[in-house]
């Protein structure tokens, strides 16, 4: 099951894999009947901008376990290992299609628990160019205030690193492998 609170991401996400199954609801608050044996939250959880909200999300996380059920996510901003400013860029391209993606991430306020990602997107179709912007508000915590909440939840937790092809050398974020104890 996937679960969004966006209903035009639903709605996408349908038609891209239509065996899955969706559903409407937010993940600091959500209650179904089902017990899994895995959740996991990944890009989404960069949205929760509170430590209030991020403990709900855990809760959500734990209550939807079953016991010896595991909840995998990964803090993409740590506090205190932020970029200031930090800009990457990526084209793709596809028959005549190529897009350039330029991520940026800055942070108007140290002293609090959000920053800013800004996304460009240069979309060339038949060399013809369209820009489209897209910015995004979401939290940054110390990777102490994770772990310590995850453990107040009840979770044993264990930590590893997130790496993938697409970031830069060396690059990884903090993974979190979370237990349910039986």
């Amino acid at each position: 099951m996937s679960v969004d609170i966006s209903e035009d991401m639903l709605s996408l996400a349908k038609k891209l894999n239509p065996e899955v199954k969706y559903k409407y609801g937010d993940m600091r608050t959500l209650q179904l009947r089902e017990r899994y044996d895995a959740v996991a939250i990944l890009d989404s959880i960069n949205y929760i901008k509170t430590v209030e909200d991020l403990q709900k999300t855990f809760i959500t996380a734990y209550e939807h376990l079953k016991p010896g059920g595991v909840f995998l996510t990964f803090a993409e901003k740590v506090t205190g290992q932020f970029t200031q400013n930090i800009t990457m860029c990526s084209t793709h391209s596809q028959g005549d299609v190529e897009i350039t993606f330029i991520q940026n991430y800055y942070d108007p306020d140290l002293t609090d628990s959000s920053y800013e990602a800004t996304f460009i997107y240069l979309i060339r179709i038949g060399g013809k160019l369209e820009i489209c912007t897209d910015r995004h508000l979401c939290g940054i915590f110390k990777l102490k205030t994770w772990t310590e909440l995850l453990k107040k939840t009840g979770f044993e937790v264990k930590q590893a690193k997130f790496m993938h092809p697409a970031f830069v050398e060396g690059e990884s974020y903090p993974m979190l492998i979370c237990i349910k104890p039986l």
